[in-house]
């Protein structure tokens, strides 16, 4: 017998659950910092459909848009947003990393956002927007580099 086979079994157990009210093909999550003394949560950005890949043997029309949660640990949902037709929803269109560039001990959510729903892979209208945490809202929108047409 090889080493894999005679190896201990894994026993996974649900912690929580959360129904997020529709199919799920793709979904990543982030531990996000909530402030000193408060408890963290979990942001999560998913949609209907598997990931797309920019690769011509991987890419498809998805059937769905890409939707951004941030939950606590027990289940709150502290709030939800949609990022629209613009964004294509797949890791390599649009990357989610969540860092505290401000240093006020919240963590903010940045990702690739399109403010042009009709033209999704134009790069014109990329942005790199920052949300607010707390709030969900956005709190900044910076032009994509060479973007200078639509400042």
């Amino acid at each position: 017998m090889s080493e894999l086979q005679t190896s201990k079994q894994v026993k996974l157990e649900s912690i929580m659950s959360l129904d997020l009210g529709q199919k799920l093909g793709q979904l990543r999550s982030f531990p996000v910092r909530m402030g000193t003394g408060k408890e963290k949560a979990i942001c999560a950005v998913y949609g209907a459909d598997f990931d797309d890949d920019p690769n011509q043997n991987m890419f498809f029309f998805p059937t769905d848009t890409l939707k951004m949660i941030l939950f606590t640990p027990s289940g709150e949902v502290l709030w939800k947003r949609d990022l629209g037709k613009g964004v294509v929803p797949g890791i390599w269109f649009c990357p989610v990393y969540v860092f505290d560039l401000n240093g006020d001990g919240v963590d903010e959510i940045w990702y690739v956002n399109n403010l042009n729903p009709t033209h999704p892979f134009s790069a014109d209208y990329y942005h790199l927007e920052r949300v607010d945490a707390l709030t969900g809202k956005t709190i900044g929108q910076y032009p994509w580099p060479g973007n200078k047409k639509h400042v």
